[in-house]
């Protein structure tokens, strides 16, 4: 199975970190898989399960919680085009290339046309310089927008 997860740049440009098959920590700490240094993440935050026929996101007890498509989430199935909330960053899953378009993913409005959930950012994504880092199948890069995979 072949998953990556998308997090957007203010600018709108895009990287894509790839998770290969097996299980991979989420969070701050040196020892993550996918590294992102913010105070809001905690040092082992969510756990990657990607197995042949399925990908899973399990919270590790984190402080600000794991959300799939906006919603606090224990543990549960990822598909593609869902928005992952890992503290205050959100990425998009896409699987075997579905969603063929990646696009930022914009919060759900409530019935007063204001953002329904207050506890991500008040604009999705946002990524600095130097925010990710981690490991794919072939190279460990830094989190740094060089649009090399888009």
């Amino acid at each position: 199975m072949k998953v990556k997860l998308y997090i957007f740049k203010d600018d709108g440009s895009r990287k894509a970190v790839s998770v290969r098959s097996g299980k991979h920590v989420i969070g701050r700490g040196d020892d993550a898989s996918i590294r992102v240094p913010l105070a809001s993440v905690s040092r082992k935050h969510c756990e990657i399960s990607v197995t042949d026929d399925q990908v899973r996101v399990r919270d590790l007890g984190s402080s600000n919680g794991t959300k799939r498509n906006y919603q606090e989430v224990n543990e549960a199935e990822l598909r593609p085009g869902d928005v992952l909330g890992v503290g205050d960053v959100l990425f998009t899953v896409q699987i075997n290339d579905e969603p063929v378009n990646i696009s930022r993913p914009e919060p759900p409005l409530d019935s007063e046309g204001g953002s329904a959930d207050s506890s991500m950012m008040d604009t999705p994504p946002v990524a600095k310089p130097g925010l990710l880092s981690g490991t794919d199948a072939s190279s460990s890069f830094d989190f740094d927008f060089d649009l090399d995979d888009p």
